[in-house]
């Protein structure tokens, strides 16, 4: 298997303008005489009713597990994950931007819930490393060098690794996604300091880490933006399905 990797990101352009019981019997007390010379009269021994029969509980049908729906043919090579659920955590738990970490953290599950495809969050991890094992989210510097009056802003940055078979292979399948991690920038132009556009920017980097690539406006996953886009549209979903096929929509 051959590694590649490919780097992905959002710009924001700032506009000039602008997710039991005992039986009876056994409750009962014994009630004895005391001592006389008259001999005591034998009671009659109280008629011991007879348990009623316990019915024996109906077993219940252990559930079967729903199929998952296979990878359609993939004859192009698009990136795309190949076990599910996809699996990611949250660096810090979220602490470290302008956002609470409660806050990031939401966002990223939201915009995972919007993907429709099976996810789970495995809790706090370190800071976004590639070539770990690891598919991590979480803020970091993107461009500590940017000038002040630069109107072109990288909010977010996704760097995947893929590996290729070179023999013995699925010829539909021969590519596939081993790591996503999702840096967000934590020190954005105040414009852009908003929960709104922290979603837009996460939604927009999960579509890369499912290895959906760039797509004409008015797409999330367009290239370029200024108004933080926070809502699928039908070239986004085409675009999932294409790689995903019965898998993408939850």
């Amino acid at each position: 298997m051959t590694p590649r990797r490919v780097i992905l990101s959002i710009v924001l352009v700032a506009a000039a303008a602008s997710m039991g019981c005992g039986r009876l019997s056994d409750a009962r007390h014994r009630i004895d005489g005391g001592p006389s010379a008259t001999p005591s009269i034998t009671r009659t021994p109280t008629v011991t009713r007879t348990p009623t029969a316990t019915r024996t509980p109906t077993p219940t049908a252990t559930p079967r597990p729903t199929a998952t729906p296979a990878l359609p043919p993939n004859p192009g090579e698009l990136l795309r994950w190949a076990q599910f659920p996809v699996r990611f955590c949250i660096t810090a738990a979220g602490d470290g931007g302008y956002v609470p970490a409660a806050v990031f953290a939401d966002a990223v599950e939201r915009a995972f819930a919007a993907w429709a495809i099976d996810w789970r969050n495995d809790g706090a991890c370190g800071p976004p490393t590639t070539d770990d094992g690891v598919n991590e989210v979480g803020w970091g510097v993107l461009r500590p060098d940017a000038s002040p009056d630069d109107r072109v802003y990288e909010a977010g940055l996704t760097q995947t690794t893929s590996s290729t078979c070179t023999s013995f292979c699925d010829e539909n399948d021969k590519v596939r996604l081993s790591e996503a991690d999702i840096t967000i920038d934590s020190a954005p132009p105040l414009e852009f300091r908003t929960r709104a556009c922290l979603y837009s920017t996460v939604l927009h980097e999960i579509g890369h880490f499912l290895g959906l690539e760039h797509l004409p406006p008015p797409a999330v996953m367009q290239a370029q933006t200024s108004d933080c886009p926070d809502a699928l549209t039908a070239a986004d979903r085409a675009a999932l399905a294409e790689r995903y096929g019965r898998l993408a929509g939850g």
